[in-house]
């Protein structure tokens, strides 16, 4: 392109002009993203700055020593709770860690004669007792068997001539009663209002808890209990059998059989002077007297009662 004199000097200023222009605008373009960069800059050092303060301040505020406090009573709590746990764990009843070893299950004792008697592990002992007196022979959840002691020949030797079972249910109570004689009876109160009637050989009655009674034909005569007698026998809602007998000599003998299920299985531990053989252990007891002693948890006077209907 040929140019003249003028125009070509024209032409470098316009040209000259626009670098200088160009120029002035990367220089300000420049300047505008440093100054930018410094804002930015400036903006993340203050937020740094900012996070930086307040994670001192929650790091401040859980080093506060009341949350320290507060921390260490959680804690101690917490091994307070597992202390408990570890004691009750150590003290829960054997029978209740393991049901498939009930508590003196399908034990056998009896009470006989002036009176002797055989406890549930094997136990031979004698509770003379006191005539007159009424003695708990079991005493068990919704059941007191009682009896009362006499003096049965010259000698001046005592034994049962009278007793009751008493049972409960949920809104009655039964109480079959026996004597020397052989008459059996049944009480029945219910609704306040009670009725008596005999009971008759060979006929089966309700109780009040579950359980039955029977008069009748049943085994346990004999030195080995293989011969058939006249007895009242009595099976509780629990489970326990109580087999009875009217001697000619005057007296009554009994056999108690516990609960397959246990004595244990209601939560409550049998009592009597024949109850407190029915224990957790398979150790018989050795008596040190013709009263009990060393066989019964308890004195002989524990044990007696002011009726046999109690």
């Amino acid at each position: 392109m040929c140019l003249s004199k003028v125009q070509s000097s024209n032409y470098d200023k316009n040209n000259n002009y626009s670098k200088k222009s160009k120029y002035k605008n990367n220089k300000n373009k420049t300047d505008s993203s440093d100054s930018t960069n410094k804002s930015n800059s400036t903006a993340s050092a203050s937020a740094a700055a900012s996070a930086s303060s307040s994670a001192q301040s929650n790091c401040s505020n859980q080093m506060n020593p009341s949350n320290i406090m507060n921390l260490l009573k959680i804690l101690l709590d917490l091994f307070k709770l597992l202390g408990m746990l570890n004691y009750l764990n150590q003290n829960e009843d054997p029978s209740d860690q393991n049901n498939s070893q009930p508590v003196a299950a399908n034990e056998y004792g009896y009470l006989t004669g002036d009176p002797h008697l055989r406890g549930g592990d094997g136990e031979m002992y004698n509770v003379h007792g006191t005539a007159g007196n009424i003695y708990s022979v079991l005493k068990d959840k919704n059941l007191d068997y009682n009896a009362k002691y006499s003096s049965i020949n010259n000698m001046g030797n005592n034994g049962v001539v009278e007793s009751a079972i008493n049972v409960s249910g949920k809104n009655s109570k039964d109480v079959i009663s026996f004597n020397k004689d052989g008459v059996a009876t049944l009480s029945t109160t219910a609704n306040g209002k009670t009725t008596q009637q005999a009971i008759e050989k060979g006929k089966t009655y309700q109780l009040a808890d579950g359980g039955t009674v029977k008069y009748g034909q049943a085994y346990g005569g004999g030195a080995d209990g293989s011969q058939l007698e006249e007895r009242l026998i009595v099976t509780t809602g629990e489970g326990y059998i109580i087999s009875q007998v009217a001697r000619p000599e005057g007296y009554i003998d009994s056999n108690v059989e516990t609960p397959k299920a246990g004595v244990y299985a209601d939560k409550t531990m049998p009592s009597g002077i024949l109850g407190d053989t029915f224990d957790k252990d398979d150790k018989a007891r050795v008596a040190t007297d013709n009263n009990g002693t060393g066989v019964l948890n308890n004195d002989l006077s524990t044990y007696t009662r002011l009726s046999l209907l109690t």
